[in-house]
């Protein structure tokens, strides 16, 4: 496991033969143009260290995102 930095994961698995590469990746919000420049930047450079043979899984998105058209119905209760 590398940590490139709070947006950027490098996670290395060996499966059996093959070596699987999954990079979680959470981009800069919408607006943030000089962050999201550097953020690709750094992806670009993250993906260069995946080996030709390697398999890449790239994960991405708001995973701080509600499923549904509400966001109510949580209350954070248990």
């Amino acid at each position: 496991m590398k940590r490139f930095n709070d947006r950027l994961i490098l996670i290395k698995l060996k499966g059996g033969l093959e070596m699987v590469t999954v990079v979680p990746a959470y981009g800069p919000q919408v607006g943030c143009e000089e962050e999201k420049e550097a953020y690709l930047m750094d992806l670009e450079g993250l993906i260069e260290e995946v080996l030709e043979d390697e398999k890449l899984l790239l994960i991405g998105g708001d995973l701080n995102g509600h499923v549904g058209r509400e966001s109510n119905g949580y209350d954070g209760s248990t």
